[in-house]
């Protein structure tokens, strides 16, 4: 999946995983890059539901502390993803949001989730 602004494609509702491409193109490009650390902007608020649903190329996650929720099954299926950084401003992370996340061992949620 080719993309030039990572911004936008945030800001995308996406209804399930199979309405987005990206779950099929299983790779994130922005800008001609392909994306294996991934960094949330800092004008982002929320990673909605399905934002980077079956995206095999992330590898790491960071999260802006400008966000305070995370989607039902934001990061479903990212095989690839071994780590993830959770700011203290997240405050609620949707159903499933790290399913089938294979590589990932280890995640820290902050308190501040309810």
């Amino acid at each position: 999946m080719h993309i030039t602004n990572l911004s936008a494609w945030c800001k995308i509702s996406f209804s399930s995983s199979s309405s987005n491409p990206l779950y099929y193109a299983k790779n994130l490009y922005v800008n001609g890059e392909l994306v294996t650390n991934l960094v949330i902007p800092n004008d982002i608020t929320k990673i909605n539901s399905y934002a980077f649903a079956g995206c095999e190329s992330l590898k790491s996650v960071v999260i802006h502390s400008s966000v305070t929720s995370i989607g039902d099954s934001a990061f479903s299926g990212c095989t690839g993803l071994t780590q993830i950084t959770i700011p203290s401003s997240v405050t609620s992370i949707g159903d499933s949001a790290f399913y089938y996340c294979t590589s990932l061992t280890q995640i820290t949620i902050p308190s501040s989730v309810t």
